[in-house]
């Protein structure tokens, strides 16, 4: 062995300790960004789900009292949902907007149009 060549072997060592540092940090940092988009699809999913009970709720409040058309709010799986009425006189229907505010700032919004005398809904907007 040269002389020369007798402290190579520890910069070799360093540049792939690194390297396997590198790669192990970004292996971790992708699983704990899975976890949280897996977490918020989760949240939304719920958030929709919510929203759309607060418009059947909003239902079953209008076939009580078709002239409250206040500002509402309920809970639906520890999920607090917020529902507005509106009659829209050009389209001769009422309009139910229903968001749901979840964990994680997660809010969904449904719009439902709904049939004034029977209250079935006309269309969905998500």
């Amino acid at each position: 062995m040269r002389k020369n060549e007798q402290g190579m072997i520890l910069p070799i060592v360093l540049a792939v300790s690194i390297l396997l540092f590198i790669l192990f940090t970004s292996f971790l940092s992708q699983i704990a960004r899975s976890h949280q988009v897996k977490k918020l699809y989760i949240e939304s999913s719920r958030a929709q789900y919510a929203a759309e009970s607060g418009i059947a709720w909003r239902q079953a409040q209008l076939a009580r009292n078709s002239q409250d058309l206040k500002v509402a709010y309920t809970k639906t799986d520890d999920i607090r949902v917020k529902t507005e009425v509106t009659y829209l006189e050009n389209v001769h229907s009422f309009q139910v907007k229903a968001t749901a505010f979840a964990r994680y700032g997660v809010n969904q919004t449904v719009i439902a149009l709904l049939e004034p005398d029977t209250l079935e809904i006309l269309r969905v907007m998500r």
